[in-house]
């Protein structure tokens, strides 16, 4: 399957990226593992307990995933962004993947469950701890019912495809790059100011500008594939990606220093420009290896 493909108005065009998809199951093992394992009730000695302290910092997976959304997202939009149905192409297809299954389970755990076994009344009262969850502002409120907490980072999904849109449509990618880049960079400002300020630790984990980082650098890659600056047919070859993305990694490693968080939404955009570089490499090779055979 082509991992570089070329859109309706001749732009390259991120179709389907292998590499991302086993990132993103790593980043759902890991995630996983953080959830069960890294409490009070994780295993405390042996083998299992090698396994918890793997995965205490798997809440790194979460930034991957918001890497990848960014990443995904921003390809899709970019790719369709002179389409006449460019907003309700978006917003049906982002409504019709997520709401339903969204909505089931908080219909199914917060009305059906509680009707059939006498608590209704008890919930129902609550609704202050349930808006916040059928209005995706989780992450703003913090008030949810009993067990959703985690249901933030849909929230932050969520609002992200909601103004998105909006910014990529008014912007080519070229220019969209640079905007990528401050917003990532604002994030990190934001972060650093909430602290000084005394904000709790998980609100800025939750707050969607300070997780703006990862979805703007996810973005941010999108750009370099879709405006031929990485992968220009006729100017560079799959090592020229591999080179950046090696840099980038390195570029990472000093940013991991100074925020741990920032920096591995950078790595995430390294391995996949690593990844699409050596590809599109074996693939040239692939290429005139058969030109070659018939000659």
């Amino acid at each position: 399957m082509a991992l570089l493909e070329t859109s309706t108005g001749g732009r390259p065009s991120a179709r389907h990226l292998p590499a991302l998809d086993g990132i993103r199951g790593l980043a759902i093992i890991w995630v996983v593992f953080h959830n069960t394992l890294d409490d009070k009730f994780a295993p405390t000695g042996g083998l299992l307990h090698l396994v918890a302290l793997l995965a205490r910092p798997g809440w790194i997976g979460v930034q991957l995933f918001f890497a990848l959304s960014g990443f995904l997202i921003t390809a899709g939009l970019l790719d369709t962004r002179d389409a006449d149905n460019y907003f309700s192409g978006f917003y049906a297809k982002r409504a019709l993947r997520i709401l339903p299954l969204y909505y089931a389970v908080l219909l199914l755990l917060l009305i059906i469950v509680p009707w059939a076994t006498g608590s209704l009344g008890e919930l129902g009262t609550a609704f202050e701890h349930q808006a916040s969850l059928w209005l995706f502002v989780i992450n703003w409120t913090h008030a949810g019912a009993y067990g959703f907490a985690h249901f933030w980072s849909l929230a932050v999904e969520e609002q992200f495809y909601l103004f998105w849109p909006l910014v990529v449509y008014r912007l080519s990618p070229q220019r969209l790059l640079p905007v990528c880049l401050w917003i990532a960079f604002g994030a990190l400002v934001v972060r650093c100011g909430m602290r000084l300020e005394g904000a709790s630790g998980w609100t800025i984990y939750t707050l969607t500008p300070c997780r703006m980082d990862a979805l703007a650098l996810g973005a941010a890659g999108a750009c370099l594939v879709i405006s031929d600056l990485v992968f220009g047919a006729r100017r560079r070859e799959g090592s020229g990606a591999g080179a950046l993305g090696f840099i980038v990694a390195l570029a990472a490693l000093v940013v991991l220093a100074i925020a741990l968080v920032f920096a591995w939404a950078i790595i995430v955009v390294a391995i996949a420009l690593i990844w699409l570089g050596i590809s599109r490499h074996r693939r040239n090779q692939r290429k005139h290896a058969g030109l070659r055979v018939l000659r």
